[in-house]
């Protein structure tokens, strides 16, 4: 029996042939991308001139890694005027008039600085996630918690896949130590505790089954770097030793995306690729100073976003090429 896949093109949904198997994603799409863009950490009013800056790099796609609204609010009235007014910029507007969006989000823009599962207004912060980037109501994500979502491209033999991750709706409280300034989460060795939650663990785990050539997966929080004192996957290291795991066994390339850290960098475990964006208006997080053995190159301090380039012209296998740009445009990592 010929199995059908989902298409969608717009308003439209497809049913086409794609082999024995069916597709796990969200939305698949036809049009292969060749510029996405990313970025995360935008406070309104800060700098919107940096959406034209984006847009000259042309992007088919732009992913928004989290912070997209600073928003820090169980009222969700205050929360949609944030998030009205990002709609309402005119330089954003603009750029969303002709780049397609796919987002998740952070802390600020779940409600509360820091927070995980506890946050008591996630339900109305999720509401307000789906109609400020047009999740229409017969999308999957609407049948389970948080806001975790995959998109797959496909052009004849060739596919790129998205995922999207969650890190905040399921997430378990952190380990502190010190107070103020002085304050670090440190890590967890409880076990029972979880960054995904089972639910989006086992979602993820079918979606690396689905084959792809380019695999490309947000988190709002760094997954590789594990020295810092802010939030990071490390704080949980079985939770980091899944994920690691599970990504470095998918096949096809794997490139991780994260934001949260107002600062860029370039890490590298093993033939994963982390690139951090942070941020599109809030930067100079961390310092000159701060340890992490798996940077390649030198951090980034100021306003930024990312491009991701993919090239097929060599045999059907994905060349990509990682930049990290300043406000103005000009490339920050690699250093020129």
């Amino acid at each position: 029996m010929m199995l059908l896949s989902r298409i969608a093109l717009g308003a439209l949904t497809l049913l086409v042939p794609c082999g024995n198997f069916l597709w796990a994603a969200d939305v698949t799409r036809q049009k292969m991308p060749e510029t996405i863009a990313f970025g995360s950490c935008y406070r309104n009013g800060k700098n919107p001139q940096i959406w034209d800056t984006v847009s000259k790099q042309n992007p088919e796609l732009f992913l928004f890694l989290g912070d997209n609204v600073y928003a820090d609010t169980t009222d969700m009235k205050e929360m949609r005027a944030e998030y009205q007014a990002l709609l309402d910029e005119p330089k954003y507007a603009a750029f969303v008039a002709k780049t397609p969006i796919l987002a998740t989000w952070d802390d600020h823009d779940y409600g509360m600085n820091d927070a995980g599962v506890e946050f008591p207004a996630k339900e109305g912060a999720k509401k307000e996630f789906m109609r400020a980037f047009g999740i229409t109501d017969d999308h999957p994500m609407n049948k389970r918690g948080g806001v975790y979502n995959s998109e797959m491209f496909v052009d004849d033999e060739k596919r790129v896949q998205i995922v999207m991750l969650d890190t905040r709706w399921f997430r378990s409280p952190m380990k502190m130590e010190g107070e103020g300034r002085a304050k670090a989460y440190v890590p967890d060795s409880d076990t029972s505790k979880t960054v995904l939650g089972e639910e989006q663990w086992q979602w993820l785990a079918e979606q690396l089954k689905e084959p792809a050539d380019l695999r490309i997966i947000g988190s709002s929080i760094q997954v590789i770097s594990d020295h810092h004192r802010f939030e990071k996957w490390a704080n949980f290291p079985h939770e980091r030793a899944r994920i690691i795991e599970l990504l470095s066994k998918a096949s096809g390339k794997v490139i991780i995306l994260s934001g949260d850290r107002h600062m860029g960098e370039v890490s590298q475990l093993g033939k994963l690729i982390e690139v951090t964006s942070s941020g599109l208006t809030n930067a100079g997080g961390g310092s000159k100073t701060e340890k992490n053995p798996a940077r390649l190159g030198e951090r980034v301090g100021v306003r930024n976003f990312g491009t991701l380039k993919i090239d097929w012209t060599d045999d059907d296998t994905p060349k990509t090429e990682i930049r990290i740009h300043g406000s103005e445009g000009q490339t920050l990592w690699p250093a020129e």
